[in-house]
C-alpha cells in the first residue's frame, strides 16, 4: 500500500471518506483561524480596507512623505492584527504593547530587537500598540519594511 502525505495550511480543513475513498479540502472560516495565518503580507491588510495592492495605496496617497503613507500602513496593520481591540487607557492592569527596534550604524541595520509593554513613559504613538505581547513581535517581524519606512 502506497502512502500519500499532504502538507495543508492551518487555514484549510482535510478529510478522507473511506467509504467512496474521497478527499476533501475546505477552506476553515476565518472565525477560526489565527488572525496572524490571515495577515502575512502588506496587500493583505490593506485589501481589508478596500485598496486592491500596495501600489493602489501608495499612488492614492502620492502627495505624502514615505513615512507618513508608513504611518497610515502601520494603523491597518495594527487595527487588523487586534481585531477590534482598543487599548483602555484608563486601565493600568491591561497590558498594550509595541514592537522595539534598534537602528545601529553598522551593517546590520534596522532590525526587530525585542517587544516591551506599556508603561507610563511613551516611546512610540499609542496608537501603534497591541494586545499581547505576540501580536506585537509577528507585527514587527512581518511588516518590518513598513516599520522602517515610517521610523528611517
Amino acid at each position: 500500500m502506497k502512502q500519500l502525505k499532504i502538507n495543508v495550511p492551518e487555514t484549510l480543513d482535510i478529510a478522507y471518506d473511506e467509504g467512496t475513498a474521497t478527499i476533501s479540502i475546505n477552506e476553515r472560516p476565518k472565525a477560526q483561524q489565527k488572525i496572524t495565518d490571515r495577515f502575512k503580507t502588506i496587500e493583505g491588510v490593506l485589501k481589508v480596507y478596500g485598496w486592491d495592492s500596495e501600489s493602489d495605496f501608495n499612488d492614492a496617497h502620492d502627495s505624502m512623505e514615505v513615512d507618513e503613507r508608513a504611518y497610515l500602513k502601520l494603523k491597518f496593520i495594527v487595527k487588523a492584527l487586534n481585531e477590534g481591540w482598543k487599548p483602555n487607557w484608563d486601565d493600568s492592569n491591561e497590558g498594550k504593547y509595541s514592537p522595539w527596534f534598534y537602528l545601529d550604524g553598522g551593517s546590520s541595520g534596522f532590525r526587530f530587537g525585542d517587544f516591551d509593554g506599556w508603561d507610563s513613559h511613551s516611546y512610540v504613538g499609542s496608537r501603534l500598540c497591541f494586545k499581547s505581547r505576540e501580536l506585537a513581535e509577528y507585527a514587527a517581524k512581518q511588516f518590518l519594511s513598513t516599520y522602517k519606512e515610517f521610523m528611517v
